[in-house]
């Protein structure tokens, strides 16, 4: 599960249960995708993604929904 890469449109999502890591996915994954998952909250606007990423993981998100029109979501 460390070897998970972010996304802030990601694809599954890491659940846990008692002393037990689940990995779900929660959208149609095509034969090859890589698997993805949030490091930090999706719902927060771009500017405020990116600035946490930067702060905490030391890198800069060039997701899809960072790099669309999205970016205001």
């Amino acid at each position: 599960m460390s070897l998970l890469n972010h996304s802030c449109d990601p694809n599954c999502v890491i659940i846990f249960e008692g002393k037990f890591l689940h990995l779900r996915t929660i959208k149609e994954i095509p034969q090859g995708e890589e698997l993805t998952i949030s490091y930090i909250d999706v719902k927060m606007p771009s500017h405020m993604r990116q600035l946490q990423l930067q702060r905490q993981y030391c890198f800069t998100c060039d997701c899809q929904r960072c790099m669309s029109k999205e970016k205001v979501q």
